[in-house]
């Protein structure tokens, strides 16, 4: 928290699990690294929490005057940062010294349901004066959608569980909620026509983390992306279209035919060059697999 005038930290307390820190030093603003993490200067790996997507996205939060409280869309998923040996900077691709294709999960049942069970996401009801938590809604997954508050003491938040939710802004308590067939990563917005209130939200699943973490972007289950605008108001009836089925084509790879050795210089290409658009160990997330089926 920042006086809003001098910019000076007032406060920072942590609002999800944080390891590769042990808080914030308050007269200097920076962080009090924990040396482990240092992988540059220990050449050992570490799984650090929050990953890379952070703890908060680019996903909108919200604020209520009245209550005092900040609503954050939060989210919980670690990240194992190890470093390559010999790594060398190159033209083109990550030049962060992490050996993605290490880093990349492994094809064992048991290694893929433990990182799953490990990444959340939440809606949280932060008190930032107390800097104290009020209140949680604990999700499957992260990446769920920005945040809207509204003087009638609603918080509406769209969800990766193909949902769009309104909460008590003072208990959290989910006081209705509503399928819309796909993902939502945006914040609604509310206005008003003669007297009457409209709560809008962009529909549609995307982003990094439905691209990047591979098996890990279906956490909260298979999301299929179908992009509207969606409108509601009081004492509306109209109804979404049925779900049309998209079939997904059969994983049917070639037979292997490489040496180990080009399999291991293949993986660290793909980690290095290919995996940030075309997921993690080659496994993109169902919205695009779904895609590519449709055309």
């Amino acid at each position: 928290m920042l006086d809003r005038v001098t910019g000076q930290l007032i406060s920072a307390a942590s609002y999800v699990a944080v390891n590769w820190a042990k808080g914030i030093d308050v007269q200097s603003g920076r962080p009090i690294e924990n040396p482990d993490a240092r992988i540059d200067k220990t050449g050992k790996p570490f799984v650090v929490v929050p990953g890379p997507g952070g703890a908060h996205s680019w996903q909108p939060t919200a604020y209520d005057p009245k209550t005092g409280l900040v609503y954050i869309p939060a989210q919980e998923a670690g990240f194992p940062y190890i470093p390559e040996a010999n790594w060398k900077p190159t033209a083109q691709g990550f030049n962060t010294g992490i050996d993605f294709a290490a880093a990349a999960m492994p094809p064992i049942p048991r290694s893929a349901r433990g990182a799953m069970a490990a990444t959340k996401g939440a809606l949280i009801g932060w008190d930032p004066v107390a800097q104290q938590e009020r209140w949680r809604v604990a999700f499957k997954g992260p990446w769920n959608g920005g945040v809207l508050a509204t003087r009638g003491g609603l918080v509406f938040q769209g969800n990766a569980a193909r949902s769009l939710w309104p909460y008590d802004a003072v208990s959290g308590a989910k006081l209705w909620s509503r399928s819309v067939q796909t993902g939502i990563t945006a914040a609604p917005v509310t206005y008003s026509i003669k007297g009457e209130q409209y709560v809008a939200v962009l529909a549609g699943w995307g982003g990094v983390w439905a691209l990047a973490p591979g098996i890990l972007s279906e956490v909260a289950g298979p999301v299929r992306n179908v992009s509207r605008l969606l409108v509601f108001r009081l004492g509306a009836r109209a109804q979404l279209p049925p779900e049309s089925p998209v079939p997904l084509p059969p994983l049917d790879p070639p037979a292997t035919t490489g040496t180990p050795e080009q399999i291991a210089e293949g993986a660290r290409q793909y980690g290095r060059f290919c995996g940030g658009c075309h997921g993690d160990a080659a496994y993109a997330a169902r919205c695009c697999r779904t895609c590519a089926a449709a055309h």
